[in-house]
């Protein structure tokens, strides 16, 4: 160990200029106490010692352990300045403030090693880095650190996969959907997160849920920021629902707080929402449609749904089909389609209105819809849970040291063969999950008002599941061709 008497610059016999680094892990107050009190004791040896502080660097509620890696700015501003010149010690309240991981350490002694660096501790006293055996003292004192540091993670790691298992609550950030105490149901959520699982197994997207849900100023858990469609996504499959608990990203308990949708639901909801099909199909259509039949009304002439959004010359919202005049060789020959939206809008909306208001037509489809997929829902998802229990036996067999050779390589065949079936199942549950989006009109006394009150997204679903329209290009002189618009309805 080096003197702890003053250090004085033999040429300016000026104190030492040195700098007080400061962290502490975890702040849960965000009050900085702990920091301030390691800055009070580090002034108190720096007095003693002589040395002038002029630097001061605070890493407050960071962790320097092995496992978080976190960016510690005031650390990097530390350095800085040694490599700088701009300090020649440094105060620390103890070794382990300033490092837990040997490979930071080592980078420190090289910066510090030519000795023009002093470092004092209030706790540990004064190591000299400049030195094997000051070297040896700070690398014991590091490695010591490491381990408490690696002990504690572990420990928590254990603790908090117990309390997975037993469907303990894991606190955090309040859900969307219950009180702060993780254990009661928020009900005017709850309403929304029932009417939203509906909506999507009907085919609504996300982004049209996320601006309703902001048109209609439904604030998030934060309430800082409007919903986003990863956000509601990311909420509305949470097991926590259902009234299970996870654990890194698997159910591995049941929860010990009453569920808000029922599993079937739940699973048909996820089943839609993780559809491969459903990603591709928004990154392809980019923005949110605006309009009615914008990708969906079919062009007579290349017998595709282009017809896409655009304005005429004085401005006026037309629907114009996007395709080339000779998308193949036995195109029919002419222009494609170009009408006026407001007018073709007006005149499907009131054929399809008409459509659906017959007696029993809605009732009929929405009943139909829910026959099939019920009980398609019902068998996919008790096979999927017998495969699960499958999977589970099998890896405890293959956890097992004493497990033979043969039935571990037969064991795994299997678990990949169940795993490609369960993937199998989420794409067929993708499409028996979905429900006629017509429920929304199932109780209206007057079709023609609900109609007018649904948001953008359902009216399209709508137009979907009932119609296929096909537009043909107008004869010329006519105002509006109603012959050249073709309806397909379902039965």
């Amino acid at each position: 160990m080096r003197d702890m008497a003053p250090l004085i610059d033999e040429h300016t016999s000026t104190p030492t200029q040195a700098a007080i680094y400061c962290r502490i892990s975890d702040d849960r107050t965000g009050r900085a106490a702990g920091v301030d009190r390691q800055h009070s004791e580090c002034q108190e040896l720096a007095n003693r010692l002589g040395w002038q502080v002029v630097r001061v660097h605070t890493d407050n509620d960071i962790s320097a352990s092995t496992f978080t890696r976190k960016h510690r700015p005031a650390y990097k501003a530390l350095c800085d300045d040694i490599r700088h010149g701009r300090v020649s010690a440094v105060l620390a309240w103890h070794p382990d403030r300033l490092h837990r991981r040997t490979t930071e350490l080592d980078d420190y002694i090289d910066l510090c090693r030519d000795g023009l660096t002093a470092n004092a501790t209030v706790q540990a006293g004064h190591w000299d880095l400049s030195t094997p055996s000051g070297r040896m003292t700070a690398r014991t004192l590091c490695n010591v650190g490491q381990y408490e540091s690696e002990h504690k993670s572990e420990r928590i790691r254990s603790q908090k996969r117990q309390a997975a298992q037993a469907g303990e609550h894991n606190g955090g950030i309040r859900c969307f959907g219950y009180e702060h105490d993780g254990m009661t149901i928020r009900q005017s959520e709850a309403d929304e997160i029932r009417r939203l699982a509906d909506a999507v197994r009907r085919g609504v997207s996300l982004r049209s849920l996320a601006r309703d849900l902001n048109q209609r100023g439904v604030p998030t858990v934060t309430g800082n920021h409007p919903w986003a469609p990863a956000q509601l996504r990311a909420a509305l499959l949470r097991p926590r629902l259902i009234g299970m608990r996870a654990h890194h990203g698997k159910i591995v308990a049941k929860g010990q707080w009453p569920a808000i949708l029922d599993e079937t639901t739940w699973e048909a909801m996820q089943a839609v929402l993780e559809d491969p099909r459903r990603v591709t199909n928004t990154s392809r259509l980019g923005r949110t449609p605006t309009r009615l039949g914008t990708g969906l009304y079919i062009c007579s002439v290349c017998k595709q749904p282009r017809i896409r959004m655009a304005r005429n010359g004085k401005g006026v919202p037309i629907y114009k089909c996007g395709g080339s005049k000779s998308v193949e060789k036995d195109a029919i020959a002419g222009p494609h389609v170009s009408r006026n939206a407001d007018k073709l809008d007006k005149f499907v909306t009131d054929a399809l209105i008409g459509r659906i208001s017959q007696p029993g037509f809605i009732k009929a489809m929405v009943d139909a819809v829910i026959a099939e997929n019920d009980q398609d829902t019902r068998a996919l998802v008790a096979e999927r849970d017998e495969i699960r229990t499958a999977l589970d036996d099998i890896a405890t067999v293959l956890d097992s040291p004493t497990a033979p050779v043969k039935l571990v390589a037969s064991m795994t065949a299997q678990a990949h063969r169940l795993t490609t079936r369960t993937e199998e199942i989420k794409h067929r549950l993708a499409l028996s999950g979905e429900r006629s989006p017509l429920e929304e009109l199932i109780d209206a006394d007057d079709i023609e008002a609900a109609w007018e009150d649904l948001p953008l997204a359902t009216q399209r679903a709508i137009l979907t599941a009932v119609v296929t329209v096909t537009v043909k290009p107008s004869k010329p002189g006519r105002h509006f061709d109603t012959d050249a618009v073709v309806f397909d309805f379902r039965p």
